[in-house]
C-alpha cells in the first residue's frame, strides 16, 4: 500500500514490483505532506485519523523502508496488518475476503485504540 502510494506521488522507479533502494527523496517528502495533511484535516474535524498499512508477508525490505521514511519518522497514525501472501485474488494480486476481514479488524482496533470514545455508546449523541 505505502508503495502504491509513493509510486503514484511522483515517478520513481520500480524494477521488478519493488521499489528501487534509490527512491527519490522528493517522492517520500511528498508521500509524507500528503498523508500529514490529511490526518491533520481528519483532526481539525475531530474525525479519526487512521492509516492501513496492509503487508503480504514477509514485509519486503524496500517497503519497510518506505513504511519507515514516510510514516515512522514523520509519526504518522497507521495500523499494520500483515497479511497471508495467500490471501490474494486468483490471477489479480489483490486481497481476497480473508484479507479484507484481517484488515477491518486491523483498522476497528486500530480505531478502538486512537478513539475509544467512537465506541461508547454513551456518548452517543441523543
Amino acid at each position: 500500500m505505502i508503495r502504491a502510494v509513493a509510486c503514484r506521488s511522483c515517478s520513481v522507479s520500480v524494477a521488478g514490483g519493488l521499489p528501487s533502494p534509490s527512491i527519490h527523496p522528493l517522492s517520500i517528502a511528498m508521500t509524507r505532506a500528503a498523508l500529514a495533511e490529511t490526518v491533520r484535516q481528519a483532526r481539525a474535524r475531530h474525525a479519526a485519523a487512521l492509516i492501513l498499512v496492509p503487508v503480504f508477508t514477509p514485509e519486503q525490505p524496500g517497503e519497510r523502508m518506505i513504511r519507515q521514511r514516510v510514516l515512522d519518522d514523520a509519526g504518522l497514525p497507521y495500523v499494520q496488518v500483515s497479511l497471508d501472501p495467500r490471501w490474494r485474488l486468483a490471477g489479480d494480486g489483490h486481497p481476497d475476503a480473508r484479507a479484507n476481514r484481517a484488515m477491518a479488524a486491523a483498522v476497528l482496533a486500530g480505531l478502538r485504540r486512537q478513539r475509544p470514545d467512537l465506541f461508547d455508546p454513551s456518548s452517543a449523541p441523543r
